[in-house]
């Protein structure tokens, strides 16, 4: 039953040599399938050290918070609150930043330096701020495409009286990536990467000048935000899929994601089943749900199970491409985690180590790791380096 969604060994080796190719030419050149944008961050030799105001604006909630960091401790989150991203708050840009700088209001000091984490493809620009390229998530703000957000938010504040220090827009994979720097030492042979499996899905990792001629060298390590969801898997799709992707705010986009993130699996397994007792918002968390429902029938049940494993797979694919690029004479892909499908659904992890090691054999380790709070600690880090 619904073996389609069943994606072989060999066709999930082929689909990964795929993104390896897609991934150097967007290392290599502009306006790629695989954009890769350079973040110009580059890793920190040591923990920066300090407190920061963090914004995080994710795909449907903004949460806000002081990050204090100190020698030799863990880095302490307070002041955190999050609230909903609902209609009002999209129907204008004025609108849109005015409910940012509310929720960042009260962990926000004068002249506080700002880690912006902002989850939709951007141009990062030399001194912190951000040009938004286009919206993702089935999200749009009118007036904000080609505009600077960091700017947007700080004018914003100074609507309500604020003012804010230096602003650092981040990718929220990038700040997954970061925060994994916060946590451990890069050791040899290994590589450090981020990312993301929620409501959409994204990977980041750092990249050496050599492995980044698109960018004019620079010296150590630059966090890259490859935009991965992009990547065109038709080659491992089904029916399902096209139906999906063709009823979506922007067929022929995001393709990668519209197949693994917890923002779609809801919607294929209804493309497939529309009696089932789902709503497409509940995501995978609805689809965790019917897994363990015994009571449901087994047609859903086996095709929610399908869908989640079918993600796994995929990211799966993608980390090998990564690891491959990164780590050319092999290694340890080390990575950091983050979305309610690794989260939320106890054996995607597991199922995505597996699936990761019967391509990748021995010369392509993979350790797959959690930090708490890591859009947070991560933009903290980005504001404090």
């Amino acid at each position: 039953m619904w073996t389609s969604y069943i994606i072989s060994r060999e066709a999930l080796g082929a689909l990964s040599g795929v993104f390896e190719q897609q991934l150097q030419e967007g290392l290599g050149a502009w306006g790629r399938q695989v954009a890769c944008l350079p973040s110009q961050l580059l890793r920190a030799p040591t923990m920066p050290v300090g407190q920061a105001a963090v914004l995080d604006l994710g795909g449907s909630n903004l949460r806000s918070a002081l990050v204090t960091v100190a020698p030799g401790q863990p880095p302490l989150v307070t002041g955190l609150t999050r609230c909903a991203i609902r209609g009002p708050a999209l129907a204008s840009r004025e609108a849109f930043f005015d409910l940012q700088a509310r929720q960042l209001a009260p962990v926000l000091g004068p002249g506080a330096p700002l880690g912006y984490c902002f989850s939709y493809p951007f141009e990062a620009l030399p001194g912190g701020d951000a040009r938004l390229l286009s919206w993702t998530k089935e999200l749009t703000v009118p007036g904000v495409e080609g505009e600077l957000v960091g700017d947007l938010l700080r004018q914003a504040l100074g609507r309500l009286g604020l003012e804010a220090g230096p602003i650092t827009v981040l990718n929220d994979t990038v700040a997954v990536l970061l925060a994994g720097t916060l946590s451990s030492a890069l050791a040899p042979g290994t590589a450090q990467a981020g990312l993301i499996v929620g409501t959409g899905t994204n990977l980041a990792a750092f990249f050496p000048s050599a492995l980044l001629p698109k960018v004019p060298a620079f010296s150590g390590l630059m966090a890259v935000n490859l935009e991965s969801g992009n990547l065109d898997p038709s080659c491992v799709l089904g029916p399902a899929d096209r139906t999906l992707d063709g009823a979506s705010e922007k067929p022929g986009r995001q393709r990668f994601e519209k197949a693994v993130s917890g923002g779609y699996l809801a919607r294929l397994l209804l493309a497939e089943l529309p009696q089932a007792p789902l709503a497409p918002a509940e995501g995978s968390a609805g689809l965790w749900r019917l897994v363990q429902d015994e009571g449901a029938p087994q047609a859903q049940r086996a095709l929610a199970r399908c869908l989640l494993e079918r993600s796994a797979d995929l990211v799966a694919a993608a980390l090998l491409a990564l690891a491959r690029t990164v780590l050319p004479g092999g290694g340890t892909l080390e990575v950091t985690a983050e979305g309610g499908l690794v989260e939320g659904v106890p054996f995607y992890g597991p199922r995505l180590e597996e699936s990761y090691l019967s391509m990748s054999g021995s010369r392509w380790k993979l350790a797959l790791g959690r930090v708490s709070g890591a859009n947070l600690l991560g933009s903290a880090a980005a504001a404090l380096a």
